[in-house]
């Protein structure tokens, strides 16, 4: 007789039931309610009221705030040293002294490299000497031309008292009062006192001739002198502008040429930029205009400078503008070469309204925020302007002191209730607030 085939239930039904693991029953309870507490999170949550909930999210809003904003130009560009220069010496020489350390602040006119001066000395000491011989002999001379000039005085005037008196015996003369003779003596008497004036005013112009000479001499002499204290002033090398010294390339000992370069003198304070502005601001850029600068290393702390140059031709390659703008940098924080974001303040806009940018949701390439009205949060779509620092111009969809959900935004949907529970505003700090 064939074996006769039983389906599991038939040990059921003939009183033998299969029984259920101890360890499957724990965890079919403990996913019973961890199911059972998720659906309840979850619709009070949601506020649902279908599910008998009655749940209300709390937020946190800002008041929607009128401001004067900075309308600005953003860019960047490398710092620039106001002065830089390489310096070299005038002279060549042995270098006797160096004064400086690398990276040192010194002064406009402070002493840097003192080369090697002896010859210079000397040669100052010569030319002093030569000038006082010089003047030495112009006095000589001068003395011998003001005799001369007084001699030739007194010799016009024996001149004229001669020409007086041959005049007068003349007269006599010809009136028979005195002999032939006597006139003859007069003539004489005159012929004589004018050769002796002529022969003194020649020694006279002789004499102006040699303290013309001698005072050419002392000239000469001057200038000579003045060109070895420049010879000896060239082997002090001292700072042209105040400034930084950059790296030392030369020791002690070191025989340098004028060629020859000895450091770099940098000077940080001030600092100039140099930016490219688009045509399109050129009608707003003015001279003196704020321009504010975010180092790359510290962009947290902004440093306010001006524009000092506007070019007046505009790039045909660019279609920019070059201006240039001066930063006061007494700490020297910031170094030349440094790269830096550039902010040039071309304007200041007023009744702007703002919002904290946590407070924007982004959808595609479109913008909401939920607005707090009486007791419900309402989506509204918006525009966006102007973005500092944390807030945000919105140029559409919102008036002045409604209030934005900027916490909890995530729990509430269109028309759910909400619970207030904080509320801030901008202050002027925050947004930089124009005059």
């Amino acid at each position: 007789m064939a074996p006769t085939l039983q389906s599991p239930s038939d040990n059921f039904y003939h009183g033998h039931p299969k029984k259920i693991p101890p360890v499957a029953i724990i965890i079919g309870i403990f996913l019973v309610l961890i199911l059972s507490i998720g659906l309840t999170l979850y619709f009070r949550i949601m506020g649902h009221p279908h599910h008998g909930f009655n749940f209300t999210p709390s937020v946190t809003v800002a008041t929607v705030e009128v401001k004067t904003l900075p309308v600005t130009y953003e860019t960047v560009g490398s710092l620039e040293a106001n002065q830089q220069i390489d310096i070299k010496p005038e002279t060549p020489g042995l270098i006797r002294q160096i004064y400086f350390k690398e990276g040192e602040q010194v002064h406009q006119g402070q002493p840097l490299v003192r080369l090697e001066h002896d010859k210079q000395s000397a040669d100052i000491e010569e030319a002093q000497s030569n000038i006082s011989q010089a003047k030495a002999s112009m006095e000589s001379v001068q003395d011998d031309y003001q005799s001369k000039l007084a001699s030739l005085q007194q010799a016009k005037a024996q001149e004229n008292l001669a020409q007086a008196e041959y005049k007068r015996y003349k007269t006599l003369w010809n009136k028979q009062f005195i002999s032939a003779q006597d006139l003859d003596e007069k003539k004489t008497t005159y012929q004589v006192a004018k050769a002796n004036y002529t022969a003194i005013a020649m020694e006279k112009n002789s004499a102006l001739s040699r303290l013309q000479q001698a005072k050419a001499a002392v000239q000469s002499a001057t200038a000579h002198f003045q060109h070895t204290q420049y010879d000896y002033a060239d082997t002090l090398i001292d700072a042209p502008f105040s400034g930084i010294i950059g790296l030392k390339q030369i020791n002690i000992g070191d025989y340098v040429i004028p060629t020859q370069k000895l450091l770099t003198l940098v000077q940080s304070d001030p600092l100039k930029v140099t930016l490219g502005v688009p045509e399109r601001y050129l009608d707003q850029l003015k001279m003196g205009m704020p321009v504010d600068i975010q180092a790359e290393n510290d962009p947290n702390k902004t440093v306010t400078g001006h524009i000092i140059f506007i070019d007046p031709m505009v790039s045909q390659d660019t279609r920019s503008v070059t201006v240039k703008a001066l930063i006061q940098n007494p700490q020297n924080v910031l170094k030349p070469g440094q790269y830096a974001n550039i902010k040039v303040i071309l304007a200041y806009k007023k009744d702007a309204l703002i919002v904290p940018e946590e407070s924007l949701i982004p959808q595609g390439e479109k913008y909401y925020v939920y607005v707090a009205d009486h007791g419900k949060a309402m989506y509204q779509p918006v525009k966006t302007g102007i973005r500092i620092p944390g807030w945000v111009e919105i140029t559409q969809g919102l008036q002045a002191h409604q209030e934005v959900l900027t916490g909890g935004i995530q729990k509430v949907r269109e028309g759910s209730p909400i619970k207030i529970i904080s509320s801030n505003s901008a202050t002027e700090s925050d947004t930089e607030a124009g005059p």
